[in-house]
This record gives C-alpha cells, sequence and structure tokens, in this order.
C-alpha cells in the first residue's frame, strides 16, 4: 500500500501546473514522461527505450496513445482543467478552445482534433 502510494506522488510531480500555467512543450513533455512512466514496468524505462519495447508488444491493449492523439487529449484536458479551475468566478476569462485540441465548423459547433 505505501509503495503504490510512492508511485502515485512519484508520477504526480509530473502533472504540476496542469491548467494553472499556460499549456507548453514543456508541460507535454512532462505528460509523455508520465504515460511512459504508467505504461512500463520499470519506472527508469526511458522514452527511446520505451518505443523499442512497444514494437514487441503482441497485443494492442498495451500500446500508449500515438503522439499526436496524447497531444490533442492533453490540449483538451488541460482546458478542461482550467474551466473547472475558475468555476467559481462569474465571468472567468478562458483561452480560446481553438488553441486547445478544438476546431470550430462552420456551424459553429465543436470538434475535437484527433490527429494531423
Amino acid at each position: 500500500m505505501l509503495e503504490n502510494l510512492l508511485g502515485i506522488l512519484y508520477l504526480n510531480r509530473y502533472l504540476d501546473g496542469i491548467g494553472i500555467d499556460d499549456f507548453s512543450e514543456m508541460m507535454l513533455k512532462n505528460i509523455q514522461i508520465f504515460v511512459v512512466k504508467l505504461y512500463s514496468k520499470n519506472p527508469n524505462t526511458s522514452i527511446k527505450l520505451f518505443i523499442g519495447l512497444l514494437a514487441s508488444s503482441s497485443t494492442i491493449a498495451n500500446l500508449p496513445p500515438t503522439e499526436d492523439s496524447l497531444r490533442f487529449h492533453s490540449l483538451r484536458a488541460y482546458y478542461q482543467t482550467k474551466v473547472w479551475l475558475n468555476s467559481l468566478e462569474p465571468c472567468p476569462k478562458l483561452p480560446n478552445i481553438a488553441d486547445y485540441g478544438w476546431k470550430i465548423d462552420n456551424e459553429g459547433n465543436y470538434n475535437p482534433i484527433q490527429i494531423q
């Protein structure tokens, strides 16, 4: 139990600042490291070694998200976190949703960007 708690605390350090700071390439790198640590049995696995391990994976269920899908999912989750953190403000100043993994069609509907 203590080992699981320590593991969670260790992983949480990669997610500090989500929704508070602006989304950056450094934040995306931290999210990528977080995902590698989640999918890898060895917490010291580097991203390059992890990619090699994926090539030998025999089941699709063990595959992590692609870089594009992780980027856009992270952007949307980041935006949602900003909404939640500002939910008590009467008129919160939120960033443009189109900069956070959404596209707006001709009818004004929001659709998630899947991959580029």
